[in-house]
Formats: C-alpha cells, structure tokens, sequence
C-alpha cells in the first residue's frame, strides 16, 4: 500500500515539508530552529527538512520573519526599549526557533537594540 501511496506522488515528504514550513513561517512566524525540530518529529529526515527550510529561506528573510513575529507579540514597539521586556521578546524569538544573531538583528531593526544593555 505504501508503495502505491508513493507512486501515486500522494506520499511525498519532501512536498509535505515543503508545505509545512511554508504554512508555518506564513502564519506562525517560525523560525528554522524550530521548523527543524518539529518536521524530524514528523518523522521527517533532517536532509529533506533542511532542504525545504532552505528553499524557503529563498523566499523570506529570517530578521523579517523575526520582526513580523515581534510586532505581532508587542503591538507597541516602544515597550521594547525596556530591559525586562526586551528580555522576554528575545525568549519569546528562542521559542519560535530563531537564532541569537537573528533576534539581535531583529531587536535592532525594530529600535530595541539589545536585550542585555541597559
């Protein structure tokens, strides 16, 4: 059965990583830490998850992603120049799977600046 499955093209893992990395930086704003992680926990090989990560990124800039995340969580971007505030939307970008490089730039284009400064 799985093999008619597969030659039908209706079990594709590359097709549904693809999809899900899409439906999920679209919508949840994930970044590829996490998207990793949940794809290989979809039983889905870490070359096929990195492939489709890959050809996303293509599509996308992660600080963007980082960004849109961020103004989604705090609505008032002012808030941010507070220490414990930045400190928490840094934790809150680790969660979504985005890298440290990634959060500080982020921080920084949105006027944060960093989150252990102060």
């Amino acid at each position: 059965m799985l093999a008619f499955l597969r030659e039908a093209n209706y079990l594709n893992d590359d097709r549904f990583a693809r999809q899900w990395v899409r439906s999920r930086t679209e919508h949840r704003h994930f970044g590829p830490i996490r998207l990793k992680r949940e794809l290989q926990e979809k039983g889905i090989a870490s070359e096929t998850a990195d492939h489709a990560i890959e050809r996303r990124s293509e599509e996308w800039s992660l600080v963007e992603q980082a960004e849109a995340a961020l103004q989604r969580r705090f609505k008032d971007a002012a808030l941010l120049r507070d220490l414990k505030t930045r400190q928490k939307a840094y934790a809150f970008l680790q969660r979504k799977g985005f890298s440290t490089e990634t959060i500080f730039k982020a921080l920084k284009r949105i006027g944060a600046g960093d989150p252990e400064s102060d």
